[in-house]
Parts: structure tokens; sequence; C-alpha cells
């Protein structure tokens, strides 16, 4: 049984590592995109002030509201689940041509990311080897900022090669990919 869960830690934890790159990348990516997006639009950036808002009010409310059905449900469930509708949301950002559907698609994706991280931190601290369990939720959790760092390194590249909207979709594709 140990040796299981030891491989079982070995396989996971890497992914969750990755879907803590997401979140990061995610956060990050609405930011970064905000300059390309008033100028596509014509339109200021205050005007957007409520889709910046929107992915932190849907982190707060998964975190609440759906994040504990895991523990009824059951967590890989609804880690998988929460990472469809992150690739969805995330890609639906991507075709928003309102402010309406940038506030919509931020939520959801926010509500999406919300009700996955707890799970994730949950399950890391389960696989996790007793003697290394908090270096191993920092490590994980490290995904975040690494992923933010990742937007703000690939952004422009991302734009050059397709617009605002690539910014997205990428996060997207990596999710189904």
């Amino acid at each position: 049984m140990q040796g299981e869960r030891r491989i079982m830690a070995r396989l996971i934890l890497p992914l969750f590592f990755m879907v803590m790159m997401i979140d990061g990348y995610d956060l990050a990516a609405m930011p970064l995109a905000l300059p390309y997006i008033v100028k596509d639009m014509g339109i200021e950036p205050s005007a957007l002030s409520g889709a910046l808002s929107a992915v932190l009010v849907g982190l707060g409310a998964g975190a609440l509201l759906i994040g504990p059905l895991g523990d009824r449900y059951g967590r890989r469930l609804l880690i998988v689940s929460s990472l469809a509708l992150i690739g969805v949301a995330t890609v639906g950002t991507g075709f928003s041509s309102s402010i309406t559907e940038f506030v919509f698609w931020r939520f959801l994706t926010g509500l999406a990311l919300g009700a996955c991280l707890p799970n994730i931190t949950a399950n890391t601290a389960e696989l996790a080897p007793p003697e290394k369990k908090a270096t191993t939720l920092a490590f994980i959790s490290a995904g975040i900022a690494i992923g933010g760092i990742l937007a703000g390194v690939i952004t422009p590249m991302l734009v050059a090669a397709g617009g605002w909207p690539l910014i997205f979709y990428a996060a997207g594709a990596f999710i189904f990919v």
C-alpha cells in the first residue's frame, strides 16, 4: 500500500503543480491582455474593471460553495470537472466581444478555479509523505507564481502571433492537451 501511494504521488503531484500553474497564468492573463483589449475594442481600461474583479469573485464563490463538494462527491471528480470548465471558460474569454461577455467568462473561470484549488490542496496533503507535507504543499503552491511569470513572459509572443485572444486560447489548449 505504501509503495502504491508513492507511485500515485509521483504521478499526480506534478499534474497538480501544472494545474496551479494554470491558475497563476489565468490570474495574470486578463491584466496582461487589458492593454490589447482596450485598444482593439476602443474602450477605456476602467470599462473592464468588472471583468478583472469577476475572476476573483468567482474564485471566492467557487472555493466556498463548490470546493467543499469534493469531500462529498470525490475530489478527483471535482478537479477533472473544474479543469474542463476552466478550459471552456478561458477559451470563451478569448471569444468575448463585449464587457458582459468578459465578466461572464471571467466569473465562470474563477468559479471553476475556486472549486478546483481546495481539492488539489487537500489531495496534495493526503498524497504527500508525512515528513514532506509542508515542502510538498509549498512546491505545489509555487506553481501559481510560476504560472503568473510564464504569462508575463509569453504574452507578447502570443499577441504578436495571433492577437490578445491567443492569450486565452493557449491556456485553454494547454488544459485540453
